[in-house]
This record gives structure tokens, sequence and C-alpha cells, in this order.
């Protein structure tokens, strides 16, 4: 049973990291145009989310997180500067409420709390990128949340210990990539027509 949770953390990791190869070459070619308010949050939460997982028992079932905080990171650095540059009003509150969340996660000492609280940061982080997706959905890559959807899946279940704590964060990942992928893909639909 431990080597299939080993194999499927592997596959969830590999999985994740080939969505945001894909993503950051769309970068690279300035097809894709990262926001980087939305990769600031991702990075920091996924942090945050990986060491709250190890300390819940997670197991394999964490290292989609830890791949996940290591390819944030890159995609945020290239968003400073090949990224969308347009920082609305939206944009700028929708940092602060992350912000703000992140400050109230900082004082729990409440694991479930915790991940309820970084859920609710992510939720802020993703409505930028949600808002420019709406107007330029060319310019996020599906591949990029699908398999980062997908991943986290598998992240739960390769997870070595089940509760809300361990599998919160991953499930509103799956929610949230699903969501941002099915908008991408009505909005280039309608916006062909």
């Amino acid at each position: 049973m431990y080597d299939q949770k080993i194999i499927l953390g592997v596959a969830g990791s590999i999985l994740l990291l080939t969505g945001d190869f894909f993503y950051l070459r769309g970068v690279l070619q300035r097809h894709t145009r990262p926001h980087a308010f939305s990769w600031l949050t991702w990075s920091t939460l996924n942090i945050i989310a990986f060491a709250a997982l190890v300390s819940e028992g997670a197991g394999a079932g964490a290292w989609v997180t830890a791949a996940n905080a290591t390819s944030c990171l890159i995609i945020f650095a290239f968003a400073i500067t090949r990224g969308d540059r347009r920082f609305l009003a939206f944009d700028w509150l929708s940092l602060l409420a992350a912000g703000i969340s992140l400050a109230l996660w900082a004082l729990t000492k409440d694991p479930l709390l915790s991940i309820v609280l970084i859920v609710l940061v992510d939720i802020f982080g993703c409505l930028p990128t949600f808002r420019k997706s709406y107007s330029r959905p060319w310019e996020e890559k599906v591949i990029s949340y699908t398999c980062a959807a997908f991943a986290n899946l598998i992240a739960i279940l390769a997870l070595e210990s089940y509760s809300v704590t361990t599998w919160l964060y991953p499930g509103s990942i799956i929610f949230l990539d699903g969501l941002l992928t099915a908008l991408i893909l009505i909005r280039r639909k309608q916006l062909a027509t």
C-alpha cells in the first residue's frame, strides 16, 4: 500500500510539472501572460500548505504541493517581467484580501482553521487570473490548469493520512482549476463566434 502512495505522489508531481512546463513555455514564447498577483499568492500558499500537509502526516500526498510551490515560484519570477502588467483596482483589492487572510492564518494555531484560511487566500488569489481570463482567455494555458486539477486528485489518492486538513486544500485546487479551465474554454468559444 505504501509503495502505491509513493507511485501516486510521484505521478501527481510529474503531471503537475508537465502542465506547468507547457505554461512556462507559453510564457517564454509570450503567448501566455501570467498575472503576477495570482502567482505570488499561489507560491506563498503552496509553501505554507506543504508544511501543513507534512505536519498532518500527508506523506506522498504532499509531494504535488511541493512541486506546485516550486513551479509557482518560477512562474511568478517570469510573471514579473513577462506577465500581465495591467493591475486594476480589483486586482489590488484581491491581493489585499489575500494578504489579510494570510495575516489571519499566521495568527491561528489550529491546523484545520489554517487550511480553511489558506483556501480563502487561494480564492482571493485566483480572482485576478479569473478576471484576466474572462477578457483575454487566450493568454492562459488550459493544459496547465487541467493538469493541476488532475494532479491534485492524484495527490488526494496518495495521502497517507485522510482528514479535512489534508484533503481540503488539494480539493479546493481541483475545484478552482476546473472552474478556471471551464471559464477559459467557454470564453474562447464565445469570443471566437
